[in-house]
Parts: structure tokens; sequence; C-alpha cells
């Protein structure tokens, strides 16, 4: 993950073109699922939603941390 916040218990993921082969989505999907039973949320970007639209990307961090601010903290904890 790029970005992570243990209080949130929130990844957040920026997938460049080095995802885009079908054995990356693979493995992508797969290490998601074992982290999201450990109770962690993924929120995932794309490079170019990154570079060519920050604020938006920004507003939907900023929405989900509104939204789930105060879910019960993870299994992490």
């Amino acid at each position: 993950m790029d970005f992570y916040c243990k209080s949130l218990a929130l990844a957040i993921e920026v997938d460049g073109s080095a995802h885009d082969s079908e054995e990356a989505q693979a493995y992508d999907q797969e290490r998601q699922a074992r982290l999201e039973g450990l109770g962690i949320h993924f929120l995932r970007f794309s490079d170019s939603e990154v570079r060519n639209h920050p604020n938006a990307v920004c507003q939907t961090i900023a929405k989900w941390i509104v939204t789930n601010r105060h879910r019960p903290s993870s299994s992490l904890d």
C-alpha cells in the first residue's frame, strides 16, 4: 500500500502501469482481500487520477473519513 492510516485502518493505493498486468492485478486483489480480513479498508486510485484530478482524489478521501471515522478500530490495534 502506498499510504496507511492506522487510526482509521485506511489504506490508500495509487496504481500505476506496474499494476496493469493480469498477474499484478491478481496479486493486488489477493493481498487486498487478506488485509480487508484484518479490518483494513482500501481506497484505490490510478496514478493518472492523482496527477490530473488531485482535488477530486482528496475530496474522495475526505468524504470517506467523514463517513467512516466512527467505525470500530481494526483488529490490528
